[in-house]
């Protein structure tokens, strides 16, 4: 007993050490992602008094740029690096949320003298190395998109679920549904996919309403007030409504199906949580190889419970993204720690062998070892191969962006406005955008007349041409992202049409200021511009 206390204090400080390498790793060296820029650029834009949909496009649910316009203060000053820590700070949180509710799982409703404390505290131990010890999960945790805080709002929803199902009585137990159905409404408002969490975990508790009673009204009731304080505003006013709406329509319009997306997208996503998967078969082994005389212990029935709710709503979501024309593995990553969870719960009552239960330190090894042979730290590090040799980064995609920044300001030294579709060099320089372009290499729909575009708050190809003359900024960036993407189905714009494009950029724009050969998301070239002063 005191060798099994000490494995598992070992277990936890290696846990956290790793969690902080990880974490500092993915926020310094983790790849650029234009998401990022267009994410935070949208809190400023919410801190300044503009709502999304109303008074500039967005494609996700309001509530990252309220929350990030809140917190402008705390992470506008580092720009993307603050975004940064504070994005993996909530990433953090919904670590800790899902280890509680894997703790709370492995519980259930019994006292927790047969030895099942010790095996929820190991659940609970797993369930941190696998998350914050994965450096593919960090990173998307990590940089500004929903993923960390849509997993936040979930994960700590689905803690108050847990307590609900297992200890809570009474007022308490009302109070937490509602707090469950509150928390896992602004995760919809967030990444408007996880609405699907939402009604599997009301639908679950109607279904089982002779052993909850009331309890879906209460999770219905805190739902509602969830949905009505992040949509409910958009929903009312005519204006935001259309706009949302046709956020929803840019989403549809990517239309297609591809099984080769779909079977890279899940062999991506097995190999960014490879720790998950080892721990799974090594309780799969032990299930089919050890006789249940050896000790294993089943989930209480309010542990089973939150085991299938948590796989369905892993599920449900899962199977919607899947189905998406093409599906990236990433989009999984706000729902991985239901599925996490759910195998570190099971996994915790297997026996290891007679009498044995299973080492705590086990999940702490497979993340490391997942997360050192990650291929994310190569393209990190490295450009890739010239020939027979690796082209090494001189420093991380992160410190060249802050650098190309400093270098913007010192050329144009008190301006305030950029033209650029790069959006984290407008956060990085602190300065605006011309008004359409709040989604940057997004921001392009050539199909839409100039009514239909204005009315969307983006750009078609007139509004674009004419907004280089008439904008008021004296810098002007483009990386291999300007006027290459046409909006909504992404294709990709005729190479002869985007050399239009940066000959009428450089009509205006004749000096250059700054340039790379590899920059930002996937290293392309990056060309910075500048008005040449007339005296």
């Amino acid at each position: 007993m005191l060798r099994e206390g000490r494995v598992k204090r070992q277990a936890t400080w290696l846990a956290l050490m790793l969690a902080l390498v990880c974490a500092s790793v993915a926020v310094w060296w983790g790849a650029l992602n234009q998401d990022e820029g267009w994410y935070l650029y949208s809190a400023r834009m919410w801190k300044e008094g503009f709502l999304p949909y109303r008074d500039f496009f967005f494609t996700q649910g309001p509530a990252l740029p309220a929350v990030y316009g809140l917190l402008y203060p705390l992470w506008s000053g580092a720009g993307i690096l603050g975004g940064r820590i504070v994005t993996v700070a909530f990433g953090l949180l919904a670590v800790a949320a899902t280890a509680l509710f894997a703790r709370e799982t492995v519980l259930g409703e019994a006292d927790g003298r047969d030895g099942r404390r010790s095996a929820a505290n190991t659940a609970a131990l797993a369930v941190m190395a696998l998350l914050s010890g994965n450096i593919y999960h960090v990173y998307f945790t990590a940089i500004p998109k929903t993923y960390a805080l849509g997993s936040c709002f979930l994960m700590t929803g689905f803690l108050f679920y847990a307590l609900s199902s297992t200890r809570l009585k009474g007022f308490l137990r009302a109070v937490s549904f509602m707090l469950a159905g509150f928390l896992m409404a602004l995760a919809s408002g967030t990444r408007i996919s996880l609405v699907l969490v939402t009604g599997v975990a009301g639908l679950a508790l109607f279904l089982r309403i002779r052993r909850f009673g009331a309890s879906f009204l209460w999770y219905g009731i805190g739902g509602a007030a969830g949905l009505a304080l992040t949509y409910g505003f958009f929903a009312l006013d005519p204006a935001s409504f259309k706009g949302l709406m046709a956020a929803q329509e840019y989403h549809a319009a990517r239309g297609g199906f591809d099984l080769m997306f779909v079977i890279g997208c899940v062999s991506r996503l097995v190999r960014g949580y490879a720790a998950t998967a080892m721990l799974l078969a090594v309780a799969l082994a032990i299930r089919f190889s050890t006789s249940r005389q050896h000790g294993e212990r089943s989930l209480t029935r309010s542990g089973r419970f939150l085991v299938e709710v948590a796989v369905v709503s892993f599920a449900a979501v899962f199977a919607l993204q899947i189905s998406a024309p093409f599906p990236y593995d990433d989009y999984q990553v706000p729902v991985m720690p239901l599925a996490v969870a759910a195998i570190a719960a099971w996994w915790s009552l297997m026996p290891r062998a007679a009498e044995q239960r299973p080492s705590p330190i086990l999940p702490v090894f497979f993340a490391a070892i997942v997360s050192f042979s990650s291929p994310l730290l190569q393209e990190w590090a490295t450009y890739g191969m010239d020939r027979f040799w690796s082209v090494k980064k001189p420093e991380s995609a992160l410190s060249q962006l802050r650098q190309v920044a400093r270098d913007i300001n010192a050329k144009d030294p008190g301006g305030t406005c950029i033209f650029t579709q790069d959006l984290y060099l407008a956060v990085e320089t602190g300065r605006r955008v011309p008004r359409g372009m709040e989604m940057g290499p997004f921001c392009y729909f050539p199909d839409l007349s100039d009514e239909e575009a204005a009315r969307l708050h983006v750009m078609n190809l007139p509004m674009m041409t004419r907004e280089i003359f008439a904008n008021p900024a004296r810098v002007a960036a483009g990386s291999g992202y300007a006027f290459a993407i046409a909006a909504p189905t992404c294709a990709e714009v005729p190479p002869l049409l985007q050399r239009d494009y940066w000959n009428a950029l450089k009509s205006r724009y004749s000096v250059k200021i700054a340039a790379a050969e590899r920059f930002g998301q996937n290293s392309t070239p990056l060309l910075v511009l500048m008005e040449e002063v007339r005296r």
